[in-house]
């Protein structure tokens, strides 16, 4: 099972590290299979998501891609990734009808 941080935030109060985080984790007797971070080598949804936004149908689109590009063009503040210069958004819309991917690359 691979769990958010941000979703785990939901439901309980988290004082530890990602590390101490996962520590514990695994004392309990559970695998760890990776931490997915903003520092890390695939970062994803720094943003926290859509869940973290409420998820505004019809809007969810649009502002995966202005994120995206914050991210590429260094305005991210503190959700910004270092260093980078390309982006994906995945969407989907209706009842799983209308999908698509974008790819985005910073401009040299």
């Amino acid at each position: 099972m691979k769990l958010s941080r941000n979703w785990l935030r939901q439901y309980v109060r988290l004082y530890a590290t990602t590390e101490e985080l996962q520590r514990a984790i695994t004392f309990l007797g559970f695998e760890v299979e990776g931490v997915v971070s903003t520092g890390g080598r695939l970062p994803v949804n720094p943003s926290g998501g859509l869940k973290a936004k409420g998820h505004p149908i019809g809007a969810t689109g649009v502002s995966m891609h202005v994120l995206a590009a914050m991210q590429l063009m260094g305005e991210a503040g503190e959700m910004q990734v270092p260093g980078a210069e390309l982006a994906g958004v995945f969407n989907m819309g209706g009842s799983a009808v209308a999908s698509y991917v974008s790819i985005l690359e910073r401009a040299r």
